[in-house]
């Protein structure tokens, strides 16, 4: 299950997904081609099958009809870690057996999100815990295409506001990602922001900025590229009777386009909740 897609480049897949053919979870993934042929064999190949669990893969493609995958793993003794592999059109591994750690720090660290950097690499965000339970901030770490860490050692806080921030989703952006979470500074979760460059440094304020704070939940927010250096982040909102799915747009600079709070985008008796978000592509 937690099966994810991307584009191969090349008019066929790659899927990854969690695995218990073993019994424990581990992380699989197959190749299939433009005419509907399994490149990495009938039962796909195993990107980790270290002991423990490993759970929630996120994949990118790599630009050479490869991919690099990223997931949570159970195999430390101190809490779950952030692991990732580059896998090579064919299935080879480029990295170690069994993927490398991209944050191995105490505590308990995540659900993350991955996304290229424009060289090869990718920009990765998670749930970190490191600072203690009740207290989960946003990190995130820059690999190379070799495996190398780019950032400082289990990397960097994109947010370490109080109380919880959780869930991130992140987008590739010129320059660096944009990355969004549930955050629960005010009491109950909104959503917020932060741009992070490819040096790691934070491009918005401290903590990020607000892209709904209004009352009760606004949570779960997914992103999509504006076409000028921002995004357009949908989310699941309950600030009215049932929830909804409320909209805004954050131009480059961390700014609210849109009326404060968001723009209602879909409401209808019963609950709205899932949005998924693109950008259409012009012909």
């Amino acid at each position: 299950n937690y099966e994810k897609i991307i584009d191969d480049g090349s008019g066929g897949l790659i899927a990854v997904w969690q695995d218990y053919r073993n019994g424990n979870a581990d992380i699989y993934g197959q190749r299939v081609s433009a005419a509907g042929e399994k490149v990495w064999g009938n039962s796909g190949i195993a990107v980790c099958s270290a002991p423990a669990g490993q759970f929630a893969p996120e994949i990118i493609a790599d630009g050479a009809g490869g991919a690099i995958i990223v997931w949570h793993d159970y195999r430390g003794s101190a809490g779950e870690d952030i692991f990732a592999q580059h896998v090579s059109g064919a299935g080879a591994a480029y990295w170690n057996e069994n993927g490398i750690p991209v944050c191995d720090a105490p505590g308990t660290q995540w659900y993350p999100k991955i996304a290229g950097d424009g060289a090869g690499g990718a920009i990765i965000a998670w749930s970190d815990g490191r600072r203690g339970a009740g207290d989960n901030n946003i990190f995130g770490q820059r690999i190379d295409g070799f495996g190398k860490a780019l950032w400082e050692k289990n990397g960097v806080a994109l947010c370490s506001a109080a109380q919880n921030q959780e869930r991130p989703e992140i987008l590739a952006v010129s320059g660096g990602a944009l990355v969004a979470w549930n955050d629960f500074r005010s009491g109950n979760v909104d959503v917020y922001a932060q741009k992070i460059g490819l040096d790691g440094t934070a491009q918005w304020p401290t903590d990020g900025v607000s892209v709904a704070a209004a009352p009760f939940a606004q949570e779960n927010p997914r992103l999509a590229p504006d076409g000028a250096g921002g995004a357009v982040i949908a989310w699941v909102d309950s600030r009215q009777d049932e929830n909804a799915i409320f909209v805004q747009k954050i131009d480059l600079n961390g700014k609210s386009v849109w009326q404060e709070n968001g723009r209602l985008l879909a409401k209808a008796a019963g609950k709205q909740a899932n949005p998924e978000i693109i950008k259409l592509k012009t012909v």
